[in-house]
């Protein structure tokens, strides 16, 4: 806090002429409604600027607070090349990398758009190529073919030849030792394979293993994404 602009020169260093001749300036350019930067908002209240009035004076520096990106995609944040903006295979760019979905000023919602919206429609579309897949479960059959799989389990199958998976079976699958189960969905799935592969850490598998984890995973996923990565479940957990 300093007083008038003899306060101002002494603190920032700066010669008084120099602040009336800005000052002076400002208090033309109010009074007129606009300025040399084309400036035409001058509050009331904020204007005349007088020799001896009490300043607060302080140093402000620049921060990044939201980066508008530029990448430009199509509706499904394909990046389109910039030669013939056509969707360039197998590329994609959503969040503040993106571009294009601001118009003529970028809302605060728009930050939504960028990165929930876009960031789940590329989730659930993304082509996930089987051949990078892990083999996650060996496919449906009979209860002898599924590994871990107790004998008293096994007699419980019905005609189809597809296991229905009791709790108390379900429960003895925690470990890698003993294959690794978590129902989801009415239906139980072996991700023993799948554990060092989550990018959330093998916390996030382990932690619902030998029970029902439909909430813990519909709170970050969803069901057509557990269905768009191939997991095949072992068969459906015993109502």
């Amino acid at each position: 806090k300093v007083q008038g602009f003899d306060g101002i020169a002494d603190y920032l260093n700066v010669s008084v002429d120099a602040l009336h001749k800005t000052f002076g300036d400002y208090n033309e350019a109010a009074k007129a409604g606009h300025d040399a930067f084309n400036r035409t908002v001058f509050p009331a209240g904020h204007w005349p600027v007088e020799e001896d009035e009490e300043f607060l004076v302080g140093f402000i520096v620049p921060v990044i607070h939201y980066t508008m990106g530029g990448i430009a995609i199509d509706p499904d944040a394909h990046v389109l090349s910039e030669s013939d903006e056509q969707p360039i295979p197998g590329l994609y760019a959503i969040g503040e990398a993106s571009g294009g979905v601001h118009g003529d000023n970028r809302l605060a919602g728009n930050s939504l758009l960028e990165c929930t919206v876009f960031g789940r429609h590329v989730g659930l579309t993304l082509p996930v190529a089987q051949s990078q897949q892990s083999p996650l479960v060996a496919e449906a059959g009979s209860a002898a073919d599924v590994p871990g799989m107790t004998e008293a389990a096994a007699s419980t199958k019905p005609e189809s030849g597809v296991p229905v998976i009791s709790a108390e079976e379900l429960s003895k699958h925690k470990t890698r030792e003993q294959r690794t189960w978590v129902a989801l969905y009415g239906q139980v799935y072996d991700l023993t394979d799948y554990i060092d592969e989550h990018p959330g850490g093998p916390e996030a598998v382990t932690d619902v293993a030998g029970i029902d984890g439909t909430e813990h995973f519909a709170a970050v996923h969803n069901r057509e994404m557990l269905e768009s990565m191939g997991f095949e479940p072992i068969g459906p957990l015993a109502g």
